[in-house]
């Protein structure tokens, strides 16, 4: 699929086997025609997925991960080793994502008083090149921010005004 829906459940009780396959919506299209897929996908209960948001996570996060197994260990003390690591690597990615939450949020601080500059504005709109430098932005960052808060590009908005 190319995108789908789903909720991770975890009963610790019980070992549970899980077998995935990943076809895609387009290629199943392909094979099966578009009534066909709609109707399995129906009778499967799979609808229109979610809007999903995907971040990356830095590679020194997710070294974390790959070092739960320690082959020199056996029993507990291998299952108290991936316990802790798990524990390391949720620390190191709630760390991570407060970071990157505070460096997003200062962003949008910065297109706002960019918007709030551009209404005081009078006269000739400055170069982005200059905006950019001004707030310490790309000038494509800074310009795709401003969109996705307003809808617009900056030279429409400034324009608009």
């Amino acid at each position: 699929m190319d995108r789908i829906d789903h909720q991770h459940w975890a009963d610790t009780s019980t070992t549970v086997e899980v077998m995935a396959l990943g076809v895609r919506a387009s290629r199943l299209r392909r094979y099966l025609g578009q009534p066909t897929v709609g109707n399995l996908l129906a009778s499967l209960g799979l609808g229109q997925p979610p809007p999903a948001s995907v971040r990356t996570v830095p590679k020194y996060i997710t070294a974390i991960l790959q070092s739960c197994f320690a082959d020199h260990l056996a029993g507990n003390l291998r299952k108290l080793h991936a316990q802790a690591r798990v524990l390391d690597f949720i620390v190191a990615l709630a760390d991570h994502l407060a970071r990157d939450t505070g460096r997003e949020a200062r962003r949008i601080r910065v297109v706002r008083r960019l918007r709030e500059e551009l209404d005081r504005l009078e006269g000739a709109v400055p170069c982005l090149d200059a905006l950019a430098r001004r707030y310490g932005l790309s000038e494509r960052s800074m310009n795709a921010l401003f969109r996705q808060q307003y809808g617009q590009s900056i030279h429409a908005y400034a324009t608009g005004q």
